[in-house]
């Protein structure tokens, strides 16, 4: 090898782009590299870190609230306990994230990505995430009441026992997810698909299931009360007449 040729490898390997490697003492700020980096605990609240890399970070109980995360890769992170109430996460991910307890009310997660996260017990009450994805994720007693999550992907997650009261999930997939005992009280539910789902003992009283599809689901014990089907397939494939309430009619 000629020693032009080495010096031409060192030049190559010297002009590696830096934000390939992690610097965990990198101060915050947008597109910053935190791979692997433990921030528990840590104070990064009102921080803007759009574009950052935390992927396989441990933020236990860090406070991210009111921060702007939009773009933020948090695919395997531990978030467990963390306060994001508040921030902003568009367009993140967050796939095979830990947000157990989690904090996230408030927040915005339009276009978010959780899929097959774990969010038992986390609180996304008044949270805003339309579009967003939670396949496969468990979502077992989270907090969901008051959010906004039109058009959001539940395909085969787990919500048993999580509160959507008051929630707007219209158009929203639920096929083949598990949602015992789930609340979806006086929720916002149009349009939504619930295809081959677990909803036994869910309670749906006051909801409005108008145009909605539940083919093949397990209602089992589900609570109907004053629940309007106005057009809703049923699941027997019956669709309900105009003015269904309680009952398919």
């Amino acid at each position: 090898m000629t020693m032009y040729r080495i010096t031409g490898i060192a030049l190559a390997l010297l002009s590696w782009p830096l934000a390939t490697v992690a610097a965990c003492s990198d101060p915050p700020a947008p597109k910053v590299n935190w791979y692997g980096c433990d921030l528990s605990g840590r104070d990064l609240q009102n921080q803007d870190l759009r574009g950052a890399v935390l992927q396989e970070a441990i933020l236990v109980n860090t406070r991210l609230q009111g921060s702007n995360l939009t773009g933020v890769d948090f695919e395997r992170a531990n978030l467990r306990g963390a306060n994001l109430s508040g921030s902003r996460l568009d367009n993140s991910r967050l796939v095979r994230a830990n947000l157990a307890a989690a904090d996230l009310s408030n927040a915005s997660f339009r276009k978010a990505s959780f899929d097959r996260a774990i969010i038992t017990d986390a609180n996304l009450a008044h949270a805003s995430g339309e579009a967003c994805r939670f396949y496969d994720a468990k979502l077992n007693n989270a907090d969901l009441q008051h959010s906004v999550l039109t058009g959001c992907n539940f395909e085969q997650a787990v919500l048993s026992g999580a509160n959507l009261e008051q929630s707007d999930v219209s158009e929203a997939v639920f096929d083949q997810a598990t949602a015992e005992h789930t609340s979806f009280r006086a929720a916002r539910l149009q349009r939504a698909r619930f295809e081959q789902a677990n909803l036994t003992a869910a309670d749906f009283s006051e909801a409005d299931l108008s145009g909605a599809y539940l083919v093949g689901a397990d209602i089992t014990g589900a609570v109907l009360a004053n629940t309007h089907l106005d057009n809703t397939n049923w699941v027997d494939r019956k669709r309900c007449k105009p003015g269904s309430i309680d009952l398919c009619r």
